[in-house]
């Protein structure tokens, strides 16, 4: 029999992320039989280029596809009426559809499956994704001398509790993460029903790189052939640190002149040139592209190493850099700052990156053989340690057997 799986999630799937980190595991479960209602929160500008993209891939997979408007204004109301909105659909999609488990992405969308569990007994599964209510706080998005913020923080600090007591099933992106959840409640109880997943990659997409397709993405992008290429993938927002990276380069560029920085985001260039700047680096050594989530791939080609350093903190202790996986998945060697999740572990365990532990020059000139080092690991080496970490399929089984197990 099909398992009839609502999916919740707060982020949209004409965003890049939620094609990457939500999309990409669905399209793999339902070619393994799960029938999939996935209610998502999507932002108007995106909708609205992407909408036809996404609704054919739906179609193709046989997923039913709910797109619901995201509410930016006014702070904190429009989110309690987004989450009011997302409660009547569900309502709606179980009476309609019927539903043997509410998969739940992150914690607002955890707010309505509790209710529902309560009220219909439909089991959910807390896919927490990271420390949300923590998160908010230490990305300064959240004043706890609001007392407005300071009430929602601890609201949902006492939600998260209830998630982790009453969720028939936990997925932690890291093992670090999962260590503090277990000392929030009962140890045994929550390792009975915690499983780790941390950000997979789609390998058959992220394919490892080659001298041939590096020269080709290079002449595309306007990026010389005998470059030494460090790569950023992602955008100058709330966690990365964006300065430091530049710092690192301006170092990285006086040991060797010919380097370049690539940047694949939605970022403007001006923007990013507005850093740079700060550290008299030269326009003609930065380059700046947007990728649709098809195309990242092929961008990366141009890379031989791949850099992104994450503000430190505790609600990072649960956080999974999508953007790891994906460049491993490449063959391409990472260079990141340490207290990220578990990624200080992983970069170790499969030898294919560096955690500093920290980006100050003295520190980086001790580093320097081991940083240069990395330019000459091995490609497919890399790939292929990295695959037992980061493949998708392996991600797309584990939560398989979450299902399975939740239904007996």
């Amino acid at each position: 029999m099909n398992k009839k799986i609502i999916y919740l999630s707060y982020d949209g799937m004409t965003d890049i992320l939620g094609q990457s980190q939500i999309l990409s595991y669905i399209i793999k479960l339902s070619q393994k039989g799960c029938l999939f209602t996935l209610i998502s929160f999507e932002k108007a500008d995106k909708y609205r280029e992407f909408e036809p993209d996404i609704r054919a891939i739906c179609a193709q997979y046989n997923i039913r596809w709910i797109p619901l408007m995201y509410s930016k204004r006014p702070p904190v109301l429009s989110t309690v009426w987004d989450v009011f909105k997302l409660g009547k659909q569900l309502r709606k999609s179980i009476q309609n559809d019927g539903c043997d488990i509410i998969h739940c992405r992150s914690y607002l969308t955890s707010l309505v499956a509790l209710k529902m569990k309560r009220k219909y007994g439909i089991p959910f599964i807390f896919d927490m994704r990271g420390f949300y209510a923590d998160e908010r706080v230490e990305g300064d998005l959240w004043n706890l001398k609001n007392p407005i913020y300071r009430s929602v923080y601890k609201y949902l600090k006492k939600k998260e509790l209830q998630f982790i007591q009453h969720s028939d099933a936990i997925v932690s992106l890291t093992s670090a993460g999962a260590e503090i959840m277990k000392t929030w409640w009962d140890k045994d109880s929550v390792e009975s029903k915690l499983t780790i997943i941390p950000c997979a990659a789609d390998f058959d997409l992220f394919e490892l790189r080659s001298p041939e397709k590096q020269n080709i993405c290079r002449q595309n992008l306007g990026i010389p052939n005998d470059s030494l290429v460090i790569t950023y993938l992602g955008t100058m927002g709330t966690w990365y640190l964006f300065e430091e990276i530049i710092y690192f380069f301006s170092w990285f560029k006086k040991k060797e002149p010919k380097a370049k920085f690539l940047m694949i985001s939605p970022n403007k260039r001006e923007q990013v040139l507005n850093v740079t700047n700060k550290y008299k680096l030269s326009p003609q050594d930065v380059f700046v592209h947007f990728a649709k989530r098809q195309e990242v791939s092929n961008f990366l080609e141009a890379s031989d190493l791949g850099i992104f350093f994450i503000k430190p903190s505790f609600s990072k202790k649960s956080s999974s850099p999508t953007k790891l996986g994906e460049m491993l998945a490449k063959g391409i060697p990472v260079l990141t700052n340490s207290g990220v999740g578990d990624v200080d572990q992983i970069l170790k365990d499969l030898d294919c990156g560096i955690a500093l532990e920290q980006i100050e020059e003295p520190f980086l000139e001790q580093k320097k053989k081991e940083i240069f080092d990395l330019l000459n690991k091995d490609s497919a080496e890399i790939r292929k340690n990295a695959r037992s970490y980061f493949d998708l399929d392996e991600a797309a089984e584990k939560y398989l057997q979450i299902y399975n197990r939740i239904l007996g």
